[in-house]
């Protein structure tokens, strides 16, 4: 048996979410509520009620981040033997089978010392808005299990392949495919469209870095990145997206090369190669 509490994302206004941020959140949640029997992913405006400067808001629209809120509880629903039951009447029922009386308190008279007679009854806490003392250790761990599966779902960098040839000049012409293996993007689209995003960055030691550009997987459509070149630098990569990239290095020949790719909110990749 269990209470239908709630994993909820933003946005908790009316908004809109981008499509390849919503696979996302659905990816991650859909999980939770595998690992949480009784659970129900939602979003907040939709699915639960409309709120206004929520941290998940912030972290969400203000800095692109993927963010889920669990309530550890929700007393106003029940399961019992998997069939649901939304009324009032349900809910007391559950919670008297479930919470043997202690859930549901009758109302009584009662003289208070200010406000004269008075009633006293109806839910407990430890039965509504937290889970009684006997459950804490299961909903604890099922929630910190899903904590952890969500810092599972990071963007991971791999390295599938980097291949060297001689360029001329004292130049080698390396070509590279760089891999997201993880379920979240670098950033979300949200990141994106708030210009909080951050390129991942792959830097070479051993040689000088005299050119770098993103590239087709053929490497016949190339895109010279401008400016000063210090790392080569990549914008968002997706889920299970190979990024391929062409760096002009100034190296001596047999020099080991050794290459990172870093992204903050990424597992970093690191690999290395010998100039020809």
């Amino acid at each position: 048996m269990h209470a239908q509490p709630k994993r909820i994302v933003p946005p908790s206004h009316s908004g809109v979410t981008p499509c390849k941020d919503v696979r996302v959140f659905d990816r991650i949640g859909q999980r939770g509520e595998r690992i949480i029997p009784g659970y129900r992913y939602l979003q907040t405006h939709d699915g639960l009620y409309e709120a206004f400067g929520t941290q998940i808001d912030f972290g969400y629209l203000g800095l692109g981040r993927f963010v889920f809120t669990n309530e550890l509880w929700g007393g106003t629903s029940h399961e019992v033997d998997g069939i649901p039951g939304d009324g009032p009447l349900d809910t007391r029922d559950w919670h008297d089978e479930f919470g043997n009386g202690r859930a549901y308190i009758d109302w009584k008279p009662f003289k208070h010392p200010e406000l004269g007679e008075i009633e006293i009854g109806g839910w407990d806490q430890f039965a509504t808005r937290m889970p009684p003392a006997e459950l804490f250790i299961e909903e604890g761990f099922r929630n910190a299990l899903f904590t952890l599966k969500h810092a599972e779902s990071f963007a991971e960098l791999e390295f599938v392949s980097v291949t060297a040839e001689p360029a001329g000049a004292g130049l080698v012409r390396l070509r590279l495919a760089l891999k997201n293996k993880g379920v979240m993007p670098t950033d979300s689209a949200m990141a994106v469209q708030r210009k909080e995003d951050t390129p991942v960055e792959v830097s070479v030691q051993g040689g000088q870095l005299v050119m770098a550009s993103l590239s087709d997987e053929t490497f016949t459509d190339v895109r010279l990145q401008k400016g000063r070149i210090e790392q080569l630098k990549i914008p968002r990569i997706a889920s299970e997206q190979i990024q391929y990239a062409e760096l002009i290095i100034k190296a001596k020949p047999g020099t080991e090369l050794k290459l990172t790719a870093h992204h903050p909110r990424a597992v970093d990749a690191a690999t290395s190669v010998k100039t020809p």
